[in-house]
């Protein structure tokens, strides 16, 4: 750079007004004189040499020469190789120590899933025994008390309550409640990518020799959503039923309108797509030999079924809609509407006396006409704002209020009728949450955006 700087600067002097000078200048062998300017290569070999050996390291890349082309090439190589390697490696270390820390966090969820499942399983195998021998023990108990007594009326439930208060069982409170299967779905289940866990990006490279026994967990962890699906699906499609069939048991009330199934029944089409997916465009079902996969393909279709024969005995959405409404929500909503539909006609009406009142302006006796119509200007004006905007905003707010009021209150009885594994599933401030925020947001939503359209 400085070279190619000295040589314009010679150049610009070589242009210039040059004055007449001469230089002495002396090399090894001799003497010579070269005027200022002179641009002959006896003349710029020394200022060449002298700036050569003054621009280190520049020297060994410039002036180009047979002597700086293989440095030039080596940079050329070097910064090519930087560019392909960071073209190549599309992941940083930092990306490379997330997945490592992700792929960590994976085995640990399901090897804690799996301890979990079988303590719980090694708890209510234990609970399970001691209430079996006790109704053991309370049949053979009636069974001795008929024999000395053939006219006693006992049951065996008194005789097992009994027994539980003598023994202590009554006192004990029963296991915590097995894995939800939805819990147990989101750990075999990446909802990034939408796949198995194992088949995640880079789990088998940063698991390496543990990959195996991430493998192993996740095929029991597999099992044991299968088999939690296939107990809750069965229980709540027969609790379902009965709830259908008779909507009346307060036992089985909650599930006759089959919300609780169609719930599940989403998380089962999930399970379905993941690990059984339909074959030949949809139209065969996937071939499984596990029993319980096989048990819960036919639970499933089961469950649709049901729930479509209950859809077919219930009203559409209008018409439940509608049933919120009352004598007097429908009163407001129609003065709403009127009220809308009034305010939309201000404007042409507005627009027309403004003619009218240009129009009167031309004429020789304008005084009264324009008068007139100016009045007419100013009692629409009075109606629109102090009339008909206060019975609009009276009559909106009414009706949301109504409306509100209606869908809390059916919705608070609805709750109130869930059993305990609902409120087990979604704490206190969830259920209010619902109860206000999902009534007013539904609420709003029924009565502005129809009188929005009009």
């Amino acid at each position: 750079m400085e070279a190619g700087m000295i040589r314009l600067l010679v150049f610009l002097c070589l242009c210039s007004t040059t004055v007449a000078a001469e230089s002495t200048s002396t090399t090894d062998t001799g003497t010579a004189t070269c005027a200022v300017g002179n641009l002959r290569p006896e003349c710029l070999a020394p200022e060449e040499e002298e700036i050569s050996a003054d621009a280190f390291p520049m020297s060994l890349i410039w002036p180009p020469s047979c002597k700086t082309f293989p440095n030039l090439a080596l940079i050329t190589i070097c910064a090519w190789v930087v560019v392909g390697r960071a073209m190549m490696n599309k992941e940083s270390s930092a990306e490379i120590e997330y997945q490592r820390r992700r792929a960590r966090q994976i085995f640990s969820d399901l090897a804690q899933t799996q301890y979990e499942h079988q303590e719980s399983a090694k708890k209510w195998a234990a609970y399970n025994n001691r209430k079996d021998s006790l109704q053991n023990l309370a049949a053979e108990r009636l069974a001795k008390l008929k024999k000395e007594n053939p006219n006693i009326c006992v049951t065996q439930e008194e005789v097992f309550s009994t027994l539980a208060v003598e023994t202590g069982f009554a006192g004990e409170d029963p296991p915590e409640a097995a894995l939800d299967p939805k819990r147990v779905f989101e750990v075999l289940v990446d909802e990034v990518e939408d796949c198995a866990v194992k088949d995640v990006t880079n789990v088998q490279k940063h698991l390496d020799k543990d990959y195996e026994e991430l493998c192993g967990y996740f095929t029991q962890v597999h099992n044991i959503l299968i088999e939690r699906l296939v107990d809750k699906l069965g229980k709540c499609t027969a609790k379902t039923r009965k709830g259908f069939e008779n909507p009346k048991d307060p036992q089985y009330m909650s599930y006759s309108s089959g919300v609780k199934l169609q719930e599940l029944l989403e998380l089962c089409k999930k399970v379905k797509r993941q690990f059984y997916p339909s074959r030949c465009f949809g139209l065969k079902e996937a071939a499984v030999a596990d029993p319980n996969a096989q048990n819960f393909l036919k639970l499933l279709r089961e469950a649709k079924a049901l729930i479509r024969q209950i859809k077919k005995t219930q009203q559409s959405r209008l018409f439940k809609l509608l049933g919120f409404f009352e004598l007097q929500t429908l009163g407001y909503l129609m003065g709403a509407f009127l009220t809308r539909l009034f305010g939309g006609s201000i404007g042409p009406a507005r627009g027309y006396l403004f003619n009218k009142v240009v129009l009167s302006a031309s004429l020789d006796n304008w005084q009264e006409p324009v008068m007139y119509n100016l009045m007419c200007i100013w009692v629409i004006f009075f109606l629109d704002w102090y009339v008909n905007d206060w019975l609009s905003m009276v009559s909106s707010t009414k009706a949301t209020g109504l409306l509100k009021h209606s869908l809390r209150t059916r919705l608070f009885e609805a709750v109130m009728r869930q059993d305990t594994e609902f409120f087990e599933a979604n704490d206190a401030s969830a259920i209010s949450e619902r109860v206000k925020h999902d009534c007013d947001h539904v609420a709003d939503h029924i009565i502005y955006i129809p009188m929005d359209i009009v």
